[in-house]
């Protein structure tokens, strides 16, 4: 979890665990709907053996780490459920680090390349609505 997140429900951890795929994977409070959509990296929670397998790839400052992550666990097979509309639960302020992430270490890379991490495996992010709707 970030550290520009305000917890709206001492419960969200809770919910978030009663979200995430049965089998493995990852659930998130947040949705990136661009290409590639994925689970936002800022509440993200990731099965212990799978953040071992892969660990965040050091090329990347920002949030393509938390996307390539994303793209290796879908490769794998397992799900990623990621929460739309989550303010019952928690709100992000975002944004508030301004242009920081502008020369951070791989913002370079293209968004063609990274689509290209998913292959086809899209499918298989799950954007929820609501939280209390999954």
């Amino acid at each position: 979890m970030n550290s520009d997140i305000k917890v709206n429900d001492p419960n969200c951890f809770n919910r978030l665990l009663e979200i995430h795929p049965e089998n493995g994977g990852i659930s998130s409070f947040g949705a990136v709907l661009s290409d590639p959509i994925r689970a936002d990296g800022f509440c993200m929670l990731i099965d212990r053996d799978l953040y071992d397998k892969y660990k965040l790839d050091e090329d990347f400052e920002w949030w393509w780490g938390v996307t390539k992550i994303q793209s290796q666990v879908l490769r794998e097979g397992l799900k990623i459920r990621a929460v739309k509309n989550h303010e019952k639960y928690i709100h992000h302020y975002g944004g508030k680090s301004g242009d920081a992430f502008k020369n951070a270490k791989g913002m370079k890379t293209k968004r063609k390349d990274v689509v290209a991490w998913f292959d086809d495996k899209k499918e298989s992010v799950e954007i929820i609505e609501n939280a209390d709707d999954a």
